[in-house]
């Protein structure tokens, strides 16, 4: 769900619309800001953020990280101190620095070739709109569909697989170097400021550009 789909579906709720606003603070491309200042700022105006962030850009460093869900997620900021930042879904503290690091990112999803490998078994046929996709299709008017050569990466996933297979009936070892598949996303990494004061957010200056 991008921020666009999160205001709007707030907005249909005509009980809360009425009277608190939003604002949409982008963090890609890298923004210059003192982001424990920042939040500090807005919590204490009576604010609510909620961070847009790529889980897998941060967890993806880790040795032996697996993602099962989306890379995508939201999540609500009720507090910071000087040690970090307080975050639900789930519950934890977390350092400015490994928020910053999900919140500038590129709108991009990363799918486990697992699940590529698995909607191919399922139904072989599923490739045929990637690989005829133009600009004129609504699911493929992005041209990152192109530039990201997403029909190679997934290519080169069931390749993979396929010499996996064999190289299990011969008994001979063989590790997949493709983990995932990146494809575009309508998901923008940011922050989500949610208030009362009109006037505060709309006069709030945008965040400058990281040099």
């Amino acid at each position: 769900m991008s921020a666009n789909d999160l205001h709007e579906n707030f907005l249909q709720y005509s009980e809360y619309s009425s009277h608190i606003h939003c604002r949409f603070f982008p963090f890609w491309p890298p923004r210059d800001v003192d982001l424990l200042q920042w939040l500090s700022h807005w919590i204490k105006q009576g604010a609510l953020p909620i961070a847009i962030m790529n889980m897998y850009h941060y967890h993806s460093q880790k040795i032996n990280f697996y993602c099962t869900s989306s890379s995508w997620q939201h999540r609500i900021i009720y507090g910071v101190e000087p040690r970090g930042i307080y975050l639900m879904n789930p519950i934890q503290i977390q350092s400015p620095q490994q928020i910053y690091e999900q919140l500038t990112v590129d709108s991009i999803t990363y799918i486990i070739r697992q699940e590529i490998v698995q909607r191919y078994n399922q139904s072989p046929m599923c490739l045929t709109p990637l690989a005829i996709n133009n600009n004129k299709s609504r699911l493929f008017s992005d041209t990152r569909w192109r530039t990201m050569n997403v029909l190679g990466q997934v290519v080169n996933v069931l390749r993979e697989d396929r010499q996996l297979n064999e190289n299990e009936t011969r008994n001979i070892p063989y590790r997949p170097t493709v983990t995932h598949v990146r494809i575009p996303s309508t998901c923008s990494s940011g922050i989500l400021i949610f208030s009362k004061d009109y006037n505060q957010l709309i006069n709030a200056i945008d965040l400058p550009l990281r040099q």
